[in-house]
């Protein structure tokens, strides 16, 4: 299968919001996997914020993930079924990448949209978290990726030497480890684009009005795998901030 339509999330967002796009935007992340590559890790520490994409190295009986960057596009072709930590590691322990805010004061909406394209019989997964506070030593993790399966996220916050206090941007809730119910993309089958917008302060978290409240963002993809041979693609990410007031709306 080759790449994914390069312009399509562009088009799905000027089509369906060329009025908002007039104001000044402020770009979070943005990646085309043109360029970008994947380092190895066990957790989300500190110390490796802002240090691109991050997925899980293998040791023992822990098998090494399998996302890889090549020809525009993110992917896992891994077809290991679903049998939980530690042997689905390979297909199903997530892609993630924290880093910092880069939001303007005046900042209050964040559009969060990428394409997607899935293996036949599997689901994917999109995690969108945000982080306030301060570092407090670098050997202090927010996520743990080894045990992450099934489509979700393991967030960490609590027992790991943190000193951040971390949300979940798709309804604001606290931290623990979390399923695929966490995801802010919900289940996502098939191929399209995903997309969505939400005000920052319809989340509830307290002291938290406007996007640059938060320190940090952390982005992760996870698939849950059936055993069905067959590649998951991710394309045209894009993680933007506005200083207008946008009205919460989903797309897949």
């Amino acid at each position: 299968m080759g790449s994914l339509n390069k312009l399509s999330a562009s088009q799905v967002i000027c089509l369906m919001f060329l009025a908002l796009n007039t104001h000044a935007r402020t770009i979070l992340l943005q990646d085309d996997f043109s360029t970008t590559s994947i380092s190895n890790t066990f957790r989300a520490y500190e110390s490796e914020f802002d240090g691109g994409w991050w997925k899980m190295t293998g040791y023992g009986t822990v098998t090494n993930s399998k996302w890889t960057i090549g020809s525009g596009v993110v992917s896992n072709a891994s077809a290991v079924p679903a049998f939980g930590y530690p042997l689905s590691t390979a297909a199903e322990s997530v892609l993630f990448q924290v880093f910092s805010n880069a939001a303007g004061s005046g900042d209050i909406s964040v559009r969060f949209s990428f394409d997607y394209s899935i293996a036949s019989g599997d689901k994917f997964y999109a995690h969108l978290w945000g982080y306030k506070g301060t570092v407090i030593t670098p050997a202090g993790f927010v996520c743990n990726i080894e045990g992450s399966a099934n489509g979700g996220l393991g967030n960490d916050e609590g027992s790991s030497g943190s000193g951040l206090d971390s949300f979940n941007m798709k309804d604001g809730a606290t931290t623990g480890f979390g399923g695929a119910a966490t995801a802010i993309s919900g289940e996502l089958t098939g191929s399209g684009t995903f997309l969505t917008e939400f005000r920052i302060i319809d989340l509830g978290i307290p002291g938290v009005e406007t996007v640059d409240d938060l320190t940090y963002f952390l982005i992760a993809f996870a698939k849950e795998e059936d055993g069905t041979a067959g590649t998951t693609f991710v394309d045209n990410l894009i993680l933007e901030a506005f200083p207008v007031q946008g009205t919460a709306i989903m797309i897949k």
